[in-house]
């Protein structure tokens, strides 16, 4: 069966014109805890970038366990069925960027080509850039249309981006 055309460019605009995730983390005892991060994408990597602080319990979880899940969702709209919404779920793995090296400013920088009103934030030493890069993918792109992609067609629209 052949993909339909459209699924590659609902999972790269989904990554790329949408500014927040969900992202499920691990804790120490094993319980789940989901929050919110504002996330850039990384299209060369295919690695999604969040810069979390200390202060969150999402950051301890990640130091921990570097398994996580995120879900992106297109943003609800007046008037829009909320069941056909286009989503993504990733299930990732997470790795810290060491400060004072080139993929840190490499991360730096894509990150602020989204978010430059956060560039004073990357200054606090209580803040790291971490990347996920994705094991499984799971799209949505509208209501009854989900399809488990493989990761060689996430590599395919994050190229197109690029």
């Amino acid at each position: 069966m052949a993909d339909h055309p459209t699924y590659l460019d609902v999972l790269r605009n989904l990554l790329l014109l949408e500014k927040v995730a969900t992202l499920a983390t691990t804790d120490r005892e094993g319980h789940l805890q989901v929050s919110m991060v504002p996330f850039a994408m990384d299209s060369h990597a295919g690695d999604m970038i969040v810069h979390v602080s200390t202060l969150a319990s999402h950051t301890t979880n990640l130091q921990s366990h570097s398994v996580a899940a995120v879900l992106v969702m297109q943003a609800d709209q007046l008037n829009t069925n909320v069941h056909a919404l286009p989503r993504v779920s990733i299930q990732v793995e997470s790795r810290f960027v060491e400060r004072h090296t080139a993929l840190y400013e490499l991360t730096k920088s894509l990150y602020l080509a989204k978010f430059a009103d956060m560039a004073f934030m990357t200054e606090f030493a209580d803040f790291s850039f971490v990347r996920l890069t994705p094991h499984t993918v799971r799209l949505v792109s509208g209501f009854g249309a989900a399809k488990t992609l493989q990761l060689e067609q996430w590599q395919q629209a994050m190229a197109q981006a690029c």
